[in-house]
């Protein structure tokens, strides 16, 4: 059985559980079956931000907002380098004592559910890894904060989607697919689903809800091939980096130039490249080319020893 929980509608026990989540849960855990809560988000709470001069906690090396997080130590961390901060008592540009935290996370749901079953034992997931098959069968709750199908849990009476636009809120084209196959995936291996939304109306939920895998194929099939999006074409991601930002436009203005001048003699071949778009990830500065064509390899091929043999070059493929 699924159930669809329109946020909007009902009044949470918990930040994010409904009270409709929580009586299942608790029915669910009275017949001594097992738990499995998803929520695509790590760390406690989103950030800091300053109310009144607007001050956010940013990583030292990353152009990244740092996250709270409250285990194993109550630190700022950043999810890409790992870089830790102390979590200050008082805005550090202005003096204010008004910083509040932004987003409900992970950490925060687990506090909760401990606060509402204290006798259940709950396993926090954010590193797979760390899981062997034995954990899988010391706890009775598993909260659970990326792609949760390869978890083998046996004896499944319920998995909850916390909430479905934060599996949604991934900027990678195929995300809706992926979503879908993750949904259906546990129809079998789950005797209960409960998908929590703010927006009910997603057509995604329809379709996953009525198993109309056509509806869901034809409208995603179409999108793709309006935007030119694999299968119709392909495409890749090619990162330059260096330890200055002038370095990194230098370097990526000459690659990206050559790269547009050829893609105009090359049937629906698309470079796209922001000059003003830079990063800064662990110390070092980035962009980014995006280069779509329906034969890649053969476009690239005039490149491949710069691609190849470059420094600071990473080459994605979508």
């Amino acid at each position: 059985m699924i159930t669809v929980i329109d946020m909007n509608q009902v009044r949470p026990v918990k930040p994010l559980i409904s009270e409709v989540l929580f009586e299942r849960m608790g029915e669910v855990l009275a017949k001594w079956e097992k738990i499995l809560l998803s929520l695509n988000r790590r760390g406690a709470m989103s950030t800091l931000v300053c109310r009144d001069c607007g001050w956010a906690a940013r990583c030292p090396s990353c152009d990244l907002m740092m996250r709270v997080h409250l285990r194993p130590e109550n630190c700022l961390l950043c999810h890409f380098c790992e870089a830790k901060g102390t979590i200050p008592e008082k805005c550090p540009k202005c003096g204010s004592y008004h910083l509040v935290q932004g987003g409900i996370r992970v950490q925060s749901v687990d506090v909760s559910v401990r606060e509402l079953f204290p006798e259940a034992r709950i396993l926090l997931i954010e590193d797979l890894q760390k899981v062997t098959p034995k954990t899988l069968t010391e706890y009775d709750i598993f909260i659970w904060t990326q792609k949760i199908s390869s978890l083998p849990i046996e004896n499944l009476g319920l998995t909850a989607f916390l909430l479905v636009e934060s599996d949604l809120a991934v900027p990678d084209y195929d995300i809706e697919e992926s979503l879908y196959h993750q949904i259906r995936h546990f129809f079998s291996r789950s005797r209960d689903i409960v998908l929590q939304t703010r927006s009910p109306k997603l057509p995604i939920i329809a379709d996953v809800t009525g198993g109309n895998f056509r509806s869901f194929f034809q409208h995603t099939v179409a999108e793709r091939k309006q935007f030119h999006l694999p299968p119709f074409t392909q495409m890749v991601t090619i990162y330059i980096s260096d330890t200055t930002e002038n370095l990194v436009k230098q370097r990526i203005a000459s690659t990206a130039s050559s790269m547009i001048e050829a893609a105009k003699n090359t049937p629906d071949a698309t470079v796209i490249y922001d000059h003003l778009l830079v990063e800064k990830r662990a110390g070092k500065y980035r962009q980014k080319i995006l280069v779509r064509c329906p034969d890649l390899l053969s476009f690239l091929e005039p490149f491949r020893t710069q691609l190849v043999r470059g420094r600071g070059i990473e080459v994605e493929w979508l």
